[in-house]
Order: structure tokens, then sequence, then C-alpha cells
């Protein structure tokens, strides 16, 4: 008598080897498609940072050409301009228009040397932006007005680009040589914290002296050049500015914008 239990667990036995076969065939499958998925988007980011590492070596090589071209074009017509000039000095030493040119000349060479310093970098610490502030504030020694600078940002934690470096700078350029000309103050103060918690930077320059009634409006309008400039730098890095001023205690400028944290 034929034994057709034992037919029907062999046709188990051949439908269960079957479903174990076509598992192991699809989990193949979908391991291959996800190593394939992994390989893609392996050469896809090798291929961003390549494109990245390209980028930024073009920009360092336009960086540099552009510094020599500042370093040699317009540092050697300086250079001249400073030879002629100190020869007129001597030929007619009591011109004040000699004296104006020579005084215009080499702020226009430090100002060169400024944006050189800018340029040639990709980030800095502000141990290099410090030294750069000190320097604004050497220039007023014989002002007669008493500086305090204080800072408190922890360089292992954060770093300025190009951009926020020089304009960072050249604000509170603007704002020392605008207090320094027209607050007949006693005392600026700089200060440049650090929030750690936010990622800002808060620069506030300030001084006792006369203020002045700020007008917004009038700034917009075309009025007050220097300070519409300051505010357009702050646009630059993505900050803010504001400006404080009273006529009896004085004028503040302070500028904040967002920074890199390591």
């Amino acid at each position: 008598m034929p034994n057709y239990l034992h037919y029907r667990n062999d046709e188990s036995d051949l439908q269960y080897i079957g479903e174990a076969i076509r598992s192991v065939i699809f989990a193949v499958g979908i391991a291959h498609r996800f190593y394939l998925l992994k390989r893609e988007i392996a050469i896809h980011e090798i291929e961003k940072k390549e494109l990245a590492l390209a980028n930024e070596q073009k920009v360092r090589s336009e960086k540099d050409r552009i510094s020599r071209d500042l370093h040699d074009n317009i540092g050697s017509e300086l250079a001249i301009l400073s030879m002629e000039l100190w020869q007129l000095s001597k030929k007619y030493p009591n011109d004040p228009s000699i004296s104006s040119a020579m005084l215009t000349k080499a702020s226009i060479y430090n100002q060169l040397r400024d944006t050189i310093w800018a340029i040639e970098k990709n980030q800095f610490k502000f141990e290099d932006l410090e030294s750069r502030l000190n320097t604004i504030l050497w220039k007023h020694r014989n002002s007669n007005i008493k500086f305090r600078f204080d800072r408190s940002v922890p360089d292992s934690l954060f770093s300025l680009t190009p951009s926020q470096s020089i304009n960072l700078y050249r604000i509170v350029q603007e704002a020392v040589q605008n207090a320094v000309a027209h607050s007949s103050c006693n005392e600026i103060k700089i200060s440049v914290q650090a929030n750690s918690t936010t990622g800002e930077l808060y620069t506030e320059v300030s001084d006792d002296g006369r203020g002045f009634v700020y007008n917004q409006e009038n700034i917009d309008n075309g009025g007050h050049y220097g300070l519409r400039n300051m505010r357009k730098r702050a646009q630059e890095v993505q900050g803010q500015i504001e400006i404080v001023s009273n006529e009896l205690s004085g004028t503040a400028v302070i500028l904040t914008f967002p920074v890199k944290q390591h």
C-alpha cells in the first residue's frame, strides 16, 4: 500500500526548502541593493568633498592673486608717492598741504595692509583681531583720551571668518574715529564679549562725550555715510547694529552677529 503520508511530507519539505531559498535570494538582493546604495552615497560624499576642496583651492588661489595685486600694484604706487612726498617735504618743509598728503598716504597704506591681512587668512583667532584693534587705539595715543579694551572671548571656542574680521575691525575703527573727532569725550571703551549659549559675538564701542540726535531715516536717505556704511557691514555678517546716542552722555555703537563655535 503506498505511503501517501510520506509523499506529503516530502512535498512539504520541498515547499519549505523552496521558501527558504526564495527568502535567501530576497535577503541577498536586499543586501546587495543596500550595498550599492551605501557605495553610491559614499561616492557622492567623496565627490562633494573633492568639489569643496577644489573650490577652496580656487578661492585660495584667487585670494593670493588679489593680495599680490594689491601689494605689487597699489603698494608700489604708494611707495612711489611716499618718496615723492618726502622729497617735496624737504623742499617745502612748512607746507601744510604736503603734511596732510603724507598723513593721508599713511592712512591709505595702513588700510591696504589691513585688507591684505584679512584676505590672506581663512579664519581668525581673536588674538589676531585684538592686536589689530589695539592698533586703532595706538593711532590715537596723542588725543588725550583714555581708552579701555575689555575682551572676554575664549579662542578655543570661537573663530572668525575673514569677512567677519575685517567688517568688525572697520566698524570699530569708524566708531572710534567718530568718537575722537566729534564727541569731545574723556574716555572710549571697546568691549568684545562672546555668548556660547547663543553663539553670538557682542561688540560695543562707547564714549562719555557729547552725543547726537540719531535719525535712522536721515541715514537711509544719504546722511551720515559712515554710520550707513557700518550698518551695511553688519548686514554682510548677518548681524545687527544698534546706535544709542544722548547729547549729554555720549554714544554707544553695539554690534551683534553669529560666530562659529568649535
